[in-house]
């Protein structure tokens, strides 16, 4: 880990692991694939903010940009690990951004969608990202 803040001001975390039990039933995911789904998405997500985020309050400027999912609003079928690891970086996210209030860092979120909705079609069709800007407002912006 540096030993004095990095000199970085605009963060676009995206940290996404998708270690293959995305669907499978929880009972037949192991320890060692959770920990694998969990440490990509939100450990990785935590370590790098955690690093980061100081250099851009002490600078006064900053914006922390983490990519979500839908999966971290909508749980489907057999996506229970994946869907945990993206509500977590949801958390996380509004956690950091409260933590921050105050200052000149923004924190935000944005959740991809699929070409025919929040679920359906959304590994193979991404074309929207959703970014919650606080408070309460939202902005679609469509990806070409």
């Amino acid at each position: 880990m540096p030993t004095r803040p990095l000199s970085i001001g605009v963060m676009l975390l995206s940290a996404m692991r998708d270690a293959g039990p995305r669907f499978k039933r929880f009972t037949d995911v192991s320890f060692d694939k959770w920990q694998q789904i969990i440490d990509g998405n939100l450990t990785s997500t935590f370590l790098v903010a955690r690093t980061v985020v100081p250099g851009m309050i002490e600078r006064g400027y900053g914006k922390v940009i983490n990519i979500g999912s839908v999966a971290g609003r909508w749980v489907y079928p057999k996506g229970n690990v994946y869907c945990a690891s993206k509500y977590a970086v949801r958390a996380l996210t509004e956690g950091m951004r409260m933590d921050v209030h105050g200052t000149k860092v923004r924190v935000i979120i944005g959740d991809f969608w699929g070409k025919r909705g929040p679920v359906e079609g959304i590994a193979a069709n991404p074309c929207y990202l959703d970014v919650s800007v606080p408070p309460g407002k939202k902005k679609r912006l469509k990806i070409d």
